[in-house]
């Protein structure tokens, strides 16, 4: 769960300048709900799959290998909808092309200077040992 947390995070973080900059506004809740969906998509998917290929070759059974499937996507649709008819949870806050490039000029500064500080801390490391 904590690992969905940090990748839930960095993604938003990494696209809220864009969507702030094409939608004009950000949502409050979108890591709750990427916490309470998105370890699930890989089950979901997989459930699917089962179905579809119960479909192509075992069809009067596939409507009882679909329910599970079925179970699944209707959780994570019901989650979305609740999560999302929250009044006021999103924020109408716009930015300008000018601060989004900004913004992704800074983050790829900082991922270069701290690829390239670990890459020297490793060199350093190195040295020492030798």
């Amino acid at each position: 769960l904590a690992a969905v947390a940090i990748d839930s995070l960095s993604a938003e973080v990494m696209a809220l300048p864009f969507i702030m900059l094409m939608f004009g506004q950000l949502s409050l809740i979108g890591l709750v709900a990427n916490l309470l969906v998105v370890p699930l998509v890989p089950y979901a998917m997989l459930l699917t799959a089962i179905a579809a290929g119960a479909g192509m070759f075992a069809a009067p059974v596939a409507g009882w290998l679909a329910w599970p499937a079925n179970i699944l996507l209707t959780y994570m649709l019901d989650i979305i909808h609740l999560l999302s008819g929250i009044p006021s949870i999103f924020l109408q806050r716009s930015v300008n092309l000018g601060f989004m490039i900004s913004f992704y000029v800074i983050v790829l500064a900082v991922v270069w200077l701290a690829r390239r500080n670990s890459r020297q801390t490793v060199t350093n490391t190195l040295d020492v040992i030798k």
